[in-house]
């Protein structure tokens, strides 16, 4: 974790609170044609960055279908994120939120490869990770596409069915999407403090779990409490 107190991930980590702050403060006073152009231009920023990425090894000339395809969640994300916010349905928004707040944001705290800043690779990063959760909280606390109920059963069990294609894909090609097959070489991730390999892949698993119940917590709250919430998302 000897990258978290470096000057660039320092200031991606102010960066993206400040967009935070911005795009929810935005989508609670603008929420309808304003909102959806800016929605439009995140989800561009979004799939191209991670389109790109894809394609880069190709142009280099080192892509590998153990490396190369975005399989990982951070990855995925950024397209669920596209979708949840050019089509706003339920289940996209929902998968954006949960694998935003209590996955990407990991990501995004301690990554798990060195990011020069002012690279490729720095912009790229970033752009995905804090691209992510900044789409998950605008679409959620900014134009009120909260959660529903169930919410957190239907992440989590649309989480383990995604990990264990991946892990087939894994097994079957030899690599190492979403690290099923070993942890980030670095050690410099929290899946460090996990049992070693494969034991970490369950040690995981009830954490996951209750993250999503942590980051569904405030709606439930406003559920108690008799404040409305909105499913406007089908």
């Amino acid at each position: 974790m000897n990258q978290f107190w470096s000057v660039g991930h320092l200031g991606a980590l102010a960066f993206t609170a400040i967009a935070i702050w911005a795009a929810v403060v935005a989508g609670r006073r603008w929420p309808s044609h304003r909102s959806t152009w800016a929605a439009r231009g995140l989800a561009g920023a979004l799939v191209v960055n991670q389109t790109v990425y894809c394609l880069s090894g190709v142009w280099n000339g080192n892509w590998s279908i153990r490396y190369g395809l975005p399989l990982n969640l951070c990855d995925l994300a950024a397209f669920v994120a596209g979708g949840a916010l050019i089509w706003r349905r339920r289940w996209l928004i929902e998968t954006t939120y949960f694998w935003g707040m209590a996955a990407t944001t990991m990501g995004l705290l301690w990554p798990d490869r060195s990011l020069p800043l002012g690279s490729y690779w720095y912009f790229e990063y970033y752009i995905d990770h804090s691209g992510v959760i900044i789409a998950a909280l605008f679409l959620v606390c900014g134009l009120g596409y909260v959660p529903g109920k169930g919410a957190v059963t239907r992440a989590f069990q649309a989480t383990l069915a995604y990990a264990a294609a991946v892990g087939v894909f894994d097994l079957v090609t030899r690599a190492n999407y979403f690290n099923l097959a070993g942890k980030p070489p670095r050690g410099t991730t929290p899946l460090d403090l996990f049992a070693p390999w494969p034991w970490y892949i369950i040690e995981a698993a009830p954490f996951a779990l209750l993250a999503f119940a942590l980051v569904a917590l405030p709606f439930h709250r406003q559920e108690r409490a008799g404040t409305p919430v909105l499913e406007q998302a089908v």
